[in-house]
C-alpha cells in the first residue's frame, strides 16, 4: 500500500492548523463540534503526514494528562481528529499515523465517533485500541490503547 516511508511532522502554524482543522469540520459535518478556538490552545497539538514532499492529512491530538495524574506519570495524549486527503485515502496514511502517534508521541486513547469506530472496529483492535468508555454524551466513545487499559481498568474500580 505505501510505497515510502510518510513522515509525521508537527505542525506550529496557527493558519496551518486551521486550514485543515476546517477541511475536518467541513468533511464530518454533523459529526464534529463546530469549530472552536480551544481547538488551537497550549494542550493541542497538530501533526502533517508528508510523504516524498507531498502533505497526506493531518491528526489533531489533546493533552489529557491532567486526569490521569494520580495514576500515571508519563504525559497522556487523545487523538481527537484525523484526516487524510481523498487521493491518499485507503492507502494506509492514518494507519502509519496512528502507529508513529503511539509509538512516539505518547497517544494512549482515541476520542472517536462511536458509529465509526464499531464500523471500523477491526482496524482499530489491530492498532491497539480496545479498552471502550463511553462518554457521557453517549454518540462519543473514548478508547484506550491496550498499553493503557490497566490504568482505565484500576479507574474503572474506584
Amino acid at each position: 500500500m505505501i510505497e515510502s516511508p510518510i513522515e509525521l511532522h508537527q505542525i506550529y502554524d496557527l493558519e496551518s492548523k486551521k486550514k485543515w482543522q476546517r477541511l475536518f469540520l467541513k468533511e464530518y459535518e454533523g459529526q464534529a463540534r463546530p469549530e472552536s478556538e480551544k481547538y488551537y490552545g497550549d494542550n493541542v497539538k497538530f501533526f502533517e503526514a508528508i510523504q516524498n514532499g507531498k502533505k497526506l492529512g493531518f491528526v489533531r491530538c489533546n493533552n489529557k494528562t491532567s486526569f490521569f495524574m494520580d495514576q500515571c506519570k508519563n504525559e497522556v495524549w487523545c487523538l481527537a481528529d484525523a484526516y487524510v486527503l481523498k487521493d491518499h485515502r485507503s492507502h494506509g496514511v492514518l494507519k502509519e499515523m496512528i502507529r508513529e502517534l503511539v509509538a512516539k508521541h505518547k497517544v494512549k486513547m482515541l476520542h472517536i465517533d462511536k458509529g465509526r469506530y464499531y464500523y471500523k472496529h477491526d482496524y482499530y483492535c489491530d492498532l491497539g485500541f480496545t479498552h471502550v468508555v463511553y462518554a457521557p454524551d453517549e454518540v462519543m466513545l473514548w478508547v484506550f490503547h491496550k498499553s493503557f487499559s490497566h490504568i482505565v481498568e484500576a479507574l474503572d474500580d474506584t
